[in-house]
């Protein structure tokens, strides 16, 4: 039997006229150490799973998550120092990556923290919210107002409130921002945290409330059993900026048997910790083949202490991260595959210190290299490979001479002993048809790959109008009400896309049974025929779905009289 698949492919296209007068993360707040860059990441809940339709912004670009949480952003205003990603999604706080970005391609994860309900309070009473591990949120009567104006509120109060315990294991990846901080005096520090609280009002009908003017709600916050004996009597108290992801430091806290207790003026995710003054740490890692140890975690913890920070090497192996100046480090790389590959103890450090190049020895099947070149004969400068095995694909970014190289991670089983590799020139926006090359230990050498044969470009049509102008991407949907389904979707603004759903099978024409445009609570029927031609199917990640679709429907909710008709093409490249 067939395995079937699902697809359900997206376009993001956020255009220029969708403005606000407003802050945007990652534009116009970092200063001038800006460039436009690639950020790609994975989002997941605290369980592991992967969270789909989540929303990621950078500046004015947004995708969605597809259905294993993965996103890419391309052309993204990043910045070397402070780059600041937001990720929001229906039942879940929202939150925020900060991070050192770099000209490669640099990669990010980040764990979502379900948004569950603690308590309902009566504003004109006042109250108190409890959760199981004595963690306390205390309301003073008429402590509550409207957030958007600060007007009067009368009525209940529902209280969504969620404790982060900072010495989880994953901790870097759910922290809001990172443990990056900015002091009361406006300097850059470190945190070492003793607790995180995460709350937010809302009314019975989900309009979002505040902490009223004038008042204050009190925090009864737990302190972890593992760093409880070094808790300092007295802690500042910090909350994460919604604009630049970046703790600030507001009031202080007093230590209360194994609780702090402060007060806050207004609620968002609040942190008891002590500062360390901050630096940047840079690095360059390889693996023992001398290639880029590409997409690793790095640790960097101050010995014996609880202070722990953590960084993402991007394509080329780079990481630069804020660190705790003054103290004795330990820095270790994780592959993959969450092992430690490299760990070394260095510092105290006095100020940002570049480390230059790092050698980890990263257990790989193999690694694959070879030189990506263009239709002329030319190296690519601006290009990467893509590389599938087994069940697995991953990137490699060329360097400076068209070379690539990537370490096939050992977690994959059954050891695969095949690898096709797509040559991608983003320059002339050509690529190669996929080529298939024997594992060979310890090193499978490609030669040069010519990245010809095929255009990268991608777009899709709606009633006469291309989109083509972002980064679209696949979503894998698997088996949906034992089905198969596929949609296209152009997202035009904020407020208006399309989404097309049909039975997916190589190539073919498909009725669509299901049809949703981007426009709130509106409900549509399909009017047959409503069909699409899937004229290209591709078998594998890097290669391209083309197509067409064409019919007629009926906004039932704000046009239930009016037969519309709709058209149009889409060839979006498969990414998963």
């Amino acid at each position: 039997m067939c395995k079937r698949y699902s697809f359900l492919i997206i376009l993001i296209a956020l255009l220029a006229l969708n403005c606000h007068k407003y802050d945007v993360p990652g534009v116009g707040v970092y200063g001038s150490n800006t460039f436009n860059g690639v950020v790609k990441g994975k989002v997941t809940d605290g369980a592991g799973n992967p969270i789909v339709d989540v929303k990621i912004t950078i500046g004015i670009k947004s995708a969605l998550t597809d259905v294993k949480g993965f996103f890419r952003i391309n052309d993204a205003t990043l910045n070397e120092k402070e780059t600041v990603v937001s990720a929001e999604r229906q039942g879940y706080f929202k939150t925020y990556r900060v991070f050192n970005a770099t000209t490669s391609v640099n990669n990010i994860e980040i764990i979502l923290v379900n948004k569950q309900l603690a308590g309902t309070i009566t504003n004109s009473s006042g109250g108190i919210i409890s959760l199981s591990n004595g963690t306390k949120i205390e309301f003073p009567a008429n402590g509550v107002a409207l957030e958007s104006g600060g007007g009067v509120y009368n009525g209940d109060v529902n209280v969504y409130a969620a404790y982060i315990d900072p010495t989880r294991p994953d901790i870097s990846k759910t922290i809001p921002g990172s443990f990056l901080a900015k002091d009361k005096n406006g300097n850059k520090v470190v945190l070492a945290s003793y607790g995180m609280l995460a709350v937010e009002l809302e009314s019975p009908s989900g309009e979002k409330l505040q902490i009223a003017k004038s008042k204050s709600a009190t925090l009864t916050t737990a302190i972890p059993s593992a760093v409880q004996s070094s808790a300092p009597a007295t802690i500042s108290m910090w909350y994460v900026d919604e604009v630049t992801g970046i703790w600030q430091e507001e009031g202080t806290a007093i230590k209360n048997g194994d609780k702090y207790v402060g007060a806050v003026s207004h609620f968002t995710t609040w942190n008891c910790d002590t500062p360390l003054v901050a630096g940047v740490l840079s690095a360059t890692f390889i693996d023992q083949f001398g290639g880029p140890l590409s997409y690793n975690y790095v640790r960097i913890s101050v010995v014996g202490e609880q202070t722990t920070v953590w960084g993402f090497t991007d394509s080329l192996g780079q990481v630069n991260l804020y660190y705790p100046m003054n103290k004795p480090l330990l820095i270790e790389a994780l592959n993959v595959c969450g092992n430690v590959i490299y760990s070394e103890n260095f510092g105290p450090f006095s100020g940002d210190i570049n480390l230059g190049t790092i050698a980890a020895n990263n257990p790989v099947i193999a690694t694959v290299q070879g030189k990506l070149i263009k239709c002329s004969g030319q190296k690519v400068t601006n290009g990467y490979a893509i590389i599938n095995y087994g069940n697995k694909s991953q990137t490699a970014q060329v360097n400076s001479n068209g070379e690539f190289s990537l370490g096939l991670s050992e977690c994959v089983t059954p050891v695969p002993t095949i690898c096709t590799v797509i040559a991608v020139d983003e320059e002339d926006s050509r690529q190669s048809l996929p080529q298939s090359f024997t594992i060979v230990s310890p090193i499978t050498n490609t030669g040069n790959i010519a990245a010809c044969g095929d255009t990268t470009f991608q777009f899709i049509s709606y009633n006469n109008t291309v989109l083509n102008d972002q980064w679209p991407f696949i979503r894998f949907e698997g088996d949906i009400f034992n089905a198969d389904f596929a949609g296209v979707s152009g997202i035009a603004s904020l407020a208006d896309g399309l989404t097309l759903v049909f039975q997916l099978n190589p190539t073919g024409i498909y009725p669509v049974t299901y049809m949703r445009l981007e426009r709130e609570f509106a409900h549509y029927t399909i009017v047959p025929p409503f069909n699409v031609t899937l004229s290209r199917f591709p078998n594998q990640i890097g290669e391209f779905f083309e197509g067409t679709y064409s019919g007629k429907y009926i906004e039932e909710t704000y046009n239930p009289n009016i037969v519309e008709s709709i058209n149009g093409a889409f060839r979006i490249r498969r990414t998963r």
